[in-house]
């Protein structure tokens, strides 16, 4: 976690119609660690072009209507990214 969490009553946070492109990692510990409380879900992101070298895959959770074009995973320990209350997510190797 990058930050202290911030309390419900303050506001929360509601991330949606994201773009990521042209993306490339090597000799990361997880390609993905991604969560989004129930009430706030990530809506709309688009990945194209992304490439990831990692040790294991990691989880996604909390994703609604994601969509990966040209997603290329290079993951050591040969895992799946997880999916947990996510829906509509496609292009992830099964």
């Amino acid at each position: 976690m990058l930050t202290a969490p911030v309390p419900s009553e303050k506001g929360i946070p509601h991330f949606r119609d994201v773009s990521i492109s042209n993306l490339k990692a090597t000799g990361a510990r997880r390609a993905f660690q991604v969560a989004s409380p129930p009430e706030s879900p990530l809506l709309s992101f688009r990945f194209q072009n992304v490439d990831i070298e990692a040790q294991t895959a990691g989880s996604i959770a909390g994703a609604h209507d994601w969509v990966f074009t040209g997603l290329k995973l290079r993951i050591a320990d040969g895992t799946r990214v997880q999916l947990k209350n996510s829906r509509n997510v496609e292009g992830l190797p099964r």
